[in-house]
């Protein structure tokens, strides 16, 4: 299994390390683009072709975007055995769990991994892989528009992720949130990434982060 989560996709040292992830030449690797957290947060996003460009610079240029709003639980699974990569965009964390719920992705997902391929999560992309999400609603964070109340993540992690930190949210709001659960939680900034490889867990990039609860796990 392997996870790289970021707060602002693949830039900086990020990419050296990215591009050793790749088992075979860019150029032949298959995308699942997802786009839908981009629609928690407004009506016709465009600003998440940034990562797609990310992408094509970087010689992967084989990618179909996916929108789980419409996806079938029966249909997604087989939509991903078809692709090499898994790569979630960012947007409203609320928004993109309660669709991920809907269309059944952790199931789909879950098989995908057991299969040895990429997953890219950018920002709630992240987020939603872990124990909880309520630390997407740090301020000034997410806003819950679906009226989720049950805030329990994919787990397919055991450690709470908070991306933009502290371009958006403070140490200091992250830290206290830290005291509210048991949980690891990694805060990055948009040059720092968290990569989950063979079990192993570390901070990569050349972006500052910090570690709460680091003696939770």
């Amino acid at each position: 299994m392997t996870l790289l989560l970021t707060s602002n996709g693949i830039k900086g040292e990020i990419v050296d390390i990215f591009l050793t992830l790749l088992k075979k030449p860019a150029s032949e690797y298959s995308v699942a683009f997802d786009i839908t957290a981009a629609y928690g947060e407004e009506d016709n996003p465009q600003w998440f072709g940034k990562f797609r460009d990310q992408l094509y610079h970087l010689g992967i240029t084989n990618i179909e975007d996916l929108d789980l709003r419409s996806e079938n639980p029966g249909e997604l699974e087989q939509v991903l055995s078809k692709k090499d990569m898994l790569f979630v965009n960012g947007g409203n964390t609320f928004f993109l769990l309660d669709s991920m719920r809907k269309a059944g992705l952790k199931k789909a997902l879950k098989k995908f991994l057991s299969e040895d391929k990429l997953y890219v999560g950018v920002s709630a992309g992240g987020i939603v892989l872990t124990p909880n999400i309520a630390i997407a609603g740090v301020e000034p964070g997410d806003i819950n528009k679906v009226g989720m109340e049950d805030f329990t993540g994919l787990s397919i992690v055991d450690f709470e992720f908070s991306p933009h930190v502290p371009d958006m949210v403070s140490y200091d709001s992250i830290e206290k949130y830290s005291k509210t659960t048991s949980n690891k939680v990694y805060a990055v900034d948009d040059y720092a990434a968290v990569l989950v490889q063979d079990g192993k867990v570390s901070v990569i990039g050349d972006g500052k982060y910090k570690i709460y609860n680091e003696k939770s796990l």
